[in-house]
């Protein structure tokens, strides 16, 4: 991939119901969400699977990519995207952003477009189209500035974790009012998905490593 002055890569957990499209779109929506053209305008928009293989491998990655920009455009662009609850409920734990000199080595990411001066996507493959970079976020729709809201959904309501509840919510929270503060919280009862609600708000990451029986009868994942 061609890294054109600097760049940002922002890793992510897909969500398994949504195909790679389909979940690029989700990201960009959550991107825009928090940004605005001031600080997009002109920058190219890339994205594709990270893949990882071996005993200790993570799961799939999808990369989102941001480049084309000076270093004080990038470094508003980062600040925007790590300070966010909303995405921050998206980023791998481990290793959350790649930099512009591991970006310029890495191929096979799909090019959607470049940011015009009138927020539009354009140039790429189709992905994005039909979302726009707003120029301001919150002024046409006020109701939600300085409102935070809570996002605590019971694991199970839409068969997903609430982990990958919340990340669905945060879109939608956002898209209808503008401005607002959002404040994550996982919860569980225990069991499956548990793991993922532990490892958000502590900023874990999960290892895997083979163990032995009690029994010494053989190994398994853990």
């Amino acid at each position: 991939m061609d890294v054109n002055k600097f760049g940002l890569g922002i890793r992510l957990a897909p969500l398994n119901e949504l195909s790679e499209k389909e979940f690029a779109r989700k990201v960009y929506e959550a991107i825009f969400s928090v940004l605005t053209l001031s600080e997009l305008e002109g920058l190219q928009l890339f994205g594709g699977m990270e893949r990882h293989g071996g005993p200790e491998a993570e799961a799939n990655i999808y990369v989102a990519v941001i480049t084309g920009g000076s270093l004080k455009q990038m470094r508003k662009v980062f600040a925007a995207i790590d300070g966010d609850a909303g995405i921050y409920m998206y980023l791998i734990p481990s290793h959350p952003y790649i930099e512009n000199n591991r970006l310029s080595k890495m191929n096979g990411f799909d090019f959607y477009g470049e940011v015009q001066k009138d927020g539009t996507i354009s140039g790429g493959d189709g992905t994005l189209s039909g979302l726009t970079v707003p120029k301001s976020h919150g002024r046409r729709k006020p109701v939600g500035k300085g409102i935070q809201v809570l996002l605590a959904p019971e694991p199970g309501l839409f068969g997903l974790s609430s982990f990958d509840e919340i990340k669905l919510l945060a879109i939608s929270a956002r898209k209808h009012f503008q401005g607002i503060k959002l404040v994550p919280l996982p919860v569980t009862y225990g069991g499956r998905h548990f793991i993922h609600s532990v490892l958000s708000p502590s900023e874990g990451a999960m290892r895997r490593a083979s163990v032995s029986l009690p029994e010494g009868s053989g190994a398994v994942q853990a």
